[in-house]
């Protein structure tokens, strides 16, 4: 009786270790929350009637859209200062994965690269 209860014992703590090692690998509640925020925006494409413009607006409306880019880099940094930090993306060394953030600017990507 006292050979079986040793070797009960170490497979018992055995089979405890493993369950508290898939508690931990669990994303935590931050990040699940939001995944959970960022999935309830819809990839969105904005289309226009480029038929009614002529060279000359159609000139001006790619100058404002890149006139938008700069100014929402420019309120990024004014709001915080690490959000470029944050925009790249955690260290992919670390085997954290890069979040895809929703798209912001019409003609680009989730990353911000013109489409």
């Amino acid at each position: 009786m006292k050979y079986l209860i040793y070797p009960l014992f170490i497979v018992s703590l055995m089979i405890l270790g493993c369950e508290t090692q898939n508690d931990e690998m669990q994303e935590p509640e931050e990040t699940v929350m939001l995944k959970e925020k960022i999935e309830r925006f819809a990839p969105t494409e904005l289309k226009y009637d480029s038929s009614i413009l002529d060279e000359r607006q159609k000139m001006v409306v790619e100058k404002l859209y890149h006139a938008a880019k700069v100014m929402d880099e420019l309120f990024l940094e004014q709001v915080y200062s690490r959000n470029q930090e944050i925009k790249d993306g955690p260290n992919e060394d670390a085997g954290e994965k890069k979040i895809k953030r929703p798209n912001r600017n019409p003609g680009t990507d989730s990353f911000g690269k013109r489409a």
